[in-house]
């Protein structure tokens, strides 16, 4: 989740990814897959839109994506839509609230 990207204004884009955690003895690695799918939300909520079906459809075809990952990502950004943007659910996620501004005034860094 983004809130005002590409000099966006009052708007939020949330990509439909996953992130896979590959440790080693010396190494912690994250890969993040995208999955296609985005979603606009306007503001606070709960006006949305879906984005870039077209893009899934397209990597189903060429083989970029299976069917299985394909309906999974589908099914997240149900759960996602439903959970924080459908009949009064709470937007933005209690999870990032504590770090977010909607006016971008954040309290500096402290240094330890």
């Amino acid at each position: 989740m983004v809130y005002e990207p590409f000099g966006w204004r009052d708007e939020w884009y949330v990509d439909i990814v996953d992130i896979e955690v590959h440790r080693t003895e010396a190494d912690l690695t994250y890969r993040v897959i995208d999955h296609y799918l985005d979603i606009v939300i306007e503001g606070m909520g709960p006006t949305y839109r879906m984005l870039d079906l077209d893009q899934l459809a397209e990597a189903m075809r060429a083989g970029h994506i299976d069917v299985a990952a394909a309906g999974r990502a589908m099914v997240h950004a149900q759960q996602f839509v439903e959970r924080y943007l459908h009949r009064g659910a709470p937007f933005p996620p209690p999870q990032i609230r504590p770090f977010f501004s909607a006016d971008h005034q954040y309290p500096p860094l402290v240094s330890t």
